[in-house]
């Protein structure tokens, strides 16, 4: 039997930064014969669909186990121990860490000695103590673009995004005369959520009736504090109505939000966000300043973003240049950016490239 083991963060349909990762394990899921799926957080709608029994003959058993930081050493070592003990009774092919280097750290060793195939999926521009510790251990570490994986090693494979082309299909829709823009994702200060709302006043100047909807919640504390600092500074513009604060919504509802507004806007500057790709396969020009976006589907004004640049600036003239276009011309750009977002991001594309790593290849 064919049986991959993955550890996750969550698999719950409600989690802001983790639901896709239900639709990523069904897919892998798909090419072996069992996959077992340990995660810190399972939702309720989760728990009961899947099995959680380890006997279980299902395609997916999910188990939930959490090394939390609130835990005692103690109680943590306990539950090591005791998966450790459950985890042997079990052969797997191979183990996929899903942006989990800590549990790479913890575990890659003893499935080293077991000599199981171990798989690092890390998208994310920060160099983490446990990426470098994790990448002595596992066999290979996937990332999505080179501005996303930090780490220089032969042992790096680069496969781009994995969203489901299914939820998110093509579907370009004329400019509305006023103008709606969307933002979505968590809202905290790496999002630079006031640099939009900035954005937003200044293209009032030539779209007076412009409106912006931000959809995310903030995740920690001092995001809580980064929202209430912004809601107090635009507060003339969002009691107006032209800018809506909403909370985080479900995966599965973004697409209608996309579709009911016409340019995607984003400031985030660190890797490839997965709200790129998507806003781009359903047909929505986006307007961002992430380097990684930028690089692989050029800009809107065909200017360069450079260091130095005024970013509000920058980001109202690709703005101002999505609406001067000419329908077939603005047209063809969409088309032009969903097919390469369809090749090198969807779902179907990137879950032939990992199960090349993950299913095909042997440990030797």
């Amino acid at each position: 039997m064919r049986r991959l083991l993955i550890f996750a963060y969550a698999f719950d349909e409600t989690s802001q930064v983790f639901s896709h990762q239900i639709g990523v394990v069904e897919s892998l899921s798909s090419k072996f014969d069992q996959t077992v799926v340990i995660a810190s957080k399972v939702g309720t709608k989760e728990s009961q669909k899947y099995s959680s029994d380890p006997k279980s003959k299902n395609r997916i058993i999910v188990i939930q186990e959490d090394f939390s930081s609130t835990n005692s050493h103690l109680s943590n070592a306990r539950r090591f121990l005791a998966l450790i003990l459950f985890l042997k009774h079990f052969q797997f092919h191979t183990v996929f860490y899903f942006m989990t280097e800590t549990s790479a750290v913890l575990f890659g060793t003893y499935f080293k000695l077991r000599n199981i195939r171990q798989v690092l999926w890390y998208a994310h521009a920060h160099k983490s103590y446990r990426l470098v510790i994790a990448s002595y251990l596992v066999d290979i570490i996937c990332s999505s673009t080179r501005g996303s994986m930090p780490l220089a090693s032969n042992k790096v494979r680069l496969v781009g995004q994995m969203v489901d082309e299914t939820l998110f299909p093509f579907s370009p829709r004329t400019l509305s005369r006023d103008l709606a823009l969307i933002h979505y994702g968590r809202f905290d200060q790496s999002k630079n959520i006031g640099l939009l709302l900035k954005v937003t006043e200044r293209l009032m100047v030539f779209k007076p009736k412009i409106r912006l909807k931000v959809i995310g919640s903030p995740s920690t504390q001092n995001s809580m504090s980064y929202q209430k600092q912004i809601i107090d500074s635009f507060a003339d513009i969002i009691t107006s109505g032209r800018v809506q604060i909403l909370p985080a919504c479900l995966r599965s509802q973004l697409s209608q939000h996309l579709m009911d507004s016409d340019i995607f806007l984003h400031a985030f500057q660190g890797s490839l966000d997965k709200s790129l790709v998507e806003a781009t396969l359903i047909g929505m020009p986006v307007v961002t300043l992430n380097r990684e976006y930028l690089r692989e589907f050029g800009t809107w004004s065909k200017t360069p973003y450079r260091e130095g640049n005024d970013l509000a600036e920058f980001l109202v003239n690709e703005v101002l240049s999505v609406v001067s276009l000419i329908p077939s011309k603005l047209e063809a750009e969409q088309f032009r950016r969903h097919k390469i977002a369809l090749e090198n991001h969807s779902l179907t594309r990137w879950t032939i490239k990992m199960s090349k790593l993950l299913f095909e290849s042997e440990k030797n």
